[in-house]
């Protein structure tokens, strides 16, 4: 593709410098682009030469010119939900035939200003690309979303145990009184029954298990005849 106009020039430059840049010098170069992009974009979501003048300054957007566009923008940083790269999208989206391909326009010249020619298979190439690179942000953004939740949830309040999940995950339901206190494990596990104090006593570890009637005279004493 011979010609470069003003927008595929811009947008070229300014996915170089969005990629490679690496000075300040380069982050205000890249952000000039990016803005010179969206100040002349059409107010259908497309793209022309970007030109106020010279030839094909007025004309209709353009699928190539598009699709340039489009691409810069997002190695831009620029957001598939922001408006202009969405409409960018939609707009090519909305242009493609029936038969799959897209219509070219004459943007591409053997020698310029002089002789243009228009291609199927640029304008349909440059379409695709251009889609694919807004299809991959697209699910970029959806993965970045759900791995963000997936770490306030696994760092939130349920492991800290300050919100909504607080004190009944780890608060004193795990390790308060009902395990160490007065719970389960505390008096009632421990406590009176066990030792004979309480509810069972003497019945259970008083006079009855090793008193008189276990141990006395019924097994040691006179005979199973004796005083019994």
């Amino acid at each position: 593709m011979w010609y470069r106009g003003g927008t595929p020039g811009t947008a070229a430059a300014l996915e170089a410098l969005s990629r490679a840049g690496r000075t300040e010098e380069h982050h205000r170069a890249a952000a000039r682009a990016r803005d010179w992009l969206l100040r002349t974009r059409h107010p259908d979501g497309s793209w022309s030469t970007g030109d106020r003048s010279g030839p094909g300054a007025t004309r209709r957007g353009t699928v190539e010119e598009t699709a340039w566009a489009l691409r810069g923008l997002l190695a831009a940083g620029l957001s598939p939900t922001d408006p202009a790269p969405a409409a960018a999208a939609r707009w090519l989206v909305d242009a493609q035939r029936a038969d799959g391909g897209w219509t070219p326009a004459p943007v591409n010249e053997y020698i310029r200003g002089c002789a243009r020619y228009a291609d199927d298979g640029i304008a349909a190439g440059l379409a695709v690309r251009a889609l694919a690179h807004y299809r991959s942000a697209e699910a970029a953004e959806v993965v970045e979303a759900t791995h963000e939740c997936g770490c306030r949830r696994e760092t939130g309040m349920r492991e800290t145990g300050t919100g909504a999940f607080g004190l009944r995950e780890t608060g004193a339901r795990e390790t308060g009184p009902r395990e160490t206190g007065s719970g389960e494990t505390g008096p009632r596990a421990t406590g009176p029954r066990e030792t004979g104090v309480d509810e069972s006593g003497i019945c259970e570890t008083g006079t009855r298990e090793t008193g008189t009637r276990e141990t006395g005279m019924r097994e040691t004493g006179t005979g199973e005849g004796g005083r019994r």
